[in-house]
Protein backbone atom coordinates (compact mmCIF):
# COMPACT_ATOMS: atom_id res chain seq x y z
CA UNK A 1 0.00 0.00 0.00
CA UNK A 2 2.80 2.45 1.03
CA UNK A 3 4.77 1.97 -2.39
CA UNK A 4 1.89 2.53 -4.51
CA UNK A 5 1.22 5.96 -2.46
CA UNK A 6 4.67 6.82 -3.07
CA UNK A 7 4.17 6.25 -6.57
CA UNK A 8 1.03 8.11 -7.22
CA UNK A 9 3.08 11.24 -5.10
CA UNK A 10 6.51 10.47 -7.07
CA UNK A 11 4.41 10.61 -10.42
CA UNK A 12 1.86 13.54 -9.35
CA UNK A 13 4.97 15.79 -8.48
CA UNK A 14 6.75 14.85 -12.16
CA UNK A 15 2.48 15.40 -13.81
CA UNK A 16 2.52 19.05 -11.94
CA UNK A 17 6.13 19.72 -12.90
CA UNK A 18 6.78 22.64 -10.11
CA UNK A 19 10.18 23.54 -9.26
CA UNK A 20 10.08 22.96 -5.42
CA UNK A 21 11.83 26.15 -4.76
CA UNK A 22 9.10 27.66 -6.57
CA UNK A 23 5.94 26.36 -5.25
CA UNK A 24 2.80 29.33 -5.63
CA UNK A 25 0.84 29.56 -2.31
CA UNK A 26 -2.63 28.64 -2.55
CA UNK A 27 -5.31 28.77 -0.24
CA UNK A 28 -9.35 28.24 -0.22
CA UNK A 29 -11.20 31.19 -0.09
CA UNK A 30 -14.65 32.24 0.89
CA UNK A 31 -15.80 35.26 1.41
CA UNK A 32 -12.09 36.54 1.69
CA UNK A 33 -11.08 34.48 3.93
CA UNK A 34 -8.35 31.45 4.08
CA UNK A 35 -10.56 28.22 5.16
CA UNK A 36 -8.11 25.56 6.49
CA UNK A 37 -7.95 22.13 4.46
CA UNK A 38 -8.62 19.10 7.00
CA UNK A 39 -7.90 15.74 6.45
CA UNK A 40 -9.34 13.24 8.52
CA UNK A 41 -6.85 10.01 10.38
CA UNK A 42 -8.21 7.11 12.58
CA UNK A 43 -6.36 5.81 14.89
CA UNK A 44 -5.03 3.07 12.01
CA UNK A 45 -1.71 3.49 11.34
CA UNK A 46 -1.48 3.12 7.97
CA UNK A 47 -4.17 5.36 7.59
CA UNK A 48 -2.13 7.66 9.74
CA UNK A 49 0.69 7.27 7.57
CA UNK A 50 -1.22 7.39 4.77
CA UNK A 51 -2.65 10.94 5.50
CA UNK A 52 0.58 12.46 6.80
CA UNK A 53 2.15 11.35 3.16
CA UNK A 54 -0.83 13.56 1.83
CA UNK A 55 -0.79 16.19 4.01
CA UNK A 56 2.65 16.55 2.97
CA UNK A 57 1.57 16.26 -0.80
CA UNK A 58 -0.41 18.99 -0.04
CA UNK A 59 2.01 21.81 1.67
CA UNK A 60 5.03 20.75 -0.09
CA UNK A 61 3.66 20.00 -3.78
CA UNK A 62 0.29 21.71 -4.09
CA UNK A 63 1.60 24.89 -2.10
CA UNK A 64 -1.52 24.83 0.05
CA UNK A 65 -0.40 26.56 3.44
CA UNK A 66 -3.19 25.86 5.71
CA UNK A 67 -3.65 21.73 6.19
CA UNK A 68 -4.73 20.20 9.52
CA UNK A 69 -4.48 16.43 10.04
CA UNK A 70 -7.44 15.43 12.92
CA UNK A 71 -7.07 12.07 14.49
CA UNK A 72 -10.67 10.46 14.83
CA UNK A 73 -11.64 7.12 16.54
CA UNK A 74 -12.37 5.15 13.88
CA UNK A 75 -15.67 2.73 14.76
CA UNK A 76 -15.88 2.01 10.87
CA UNK A 77 -19.32 3.67 11.07
CA UNK A 78 -19.85 5.37 6.72
CA UNK A 79 -22.90 7.23 8.02
CA UNK A 80 -21.11 9.39 10.60
CA UNK A 81 -18.24 10.17 8.35
CA UNK A 82 -20.15 11.03 5.65
CA UNK A 83 -22.56 13.21 8.03
CA UNK A 84 -19.16 15.15 9.40
CA UNK A 85 -17.90 15.41 5.75
CA UNK A 86 -21.70 16.73 4.61
CA UNK A 87 -22.24 18.89 7.53
CA UNK A 88 -21.19 22.75 7.26
CA UNK A 89 -22.35 25.92 8.77
CA UNK A 90 -20.76 28.13 6.05
CA UNK A 91 -21.55 25.82 2.92
CA UNK A 92 -19.37 27.39 0.04
CA UNK A 93 -21.20 27.76 -3.47
CA UNK A 94 -18.19 28.60 -5.93
CA UNK A 95 -15.12 27.11 -5.79
CA UNK A 96 -11.90 28.46 -7.80
CA UNK A 97 -8.51 26.89 -7.65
Amino acid sequence: MFSSLWLFVCTSIAAVGLNMAQKPARSFLHDNKALELRLEASDRVTHQLSTAVFAIFIREVLGYRNVTVTKRRDAFNVSAVLSRMAGCSNPIKFVFL
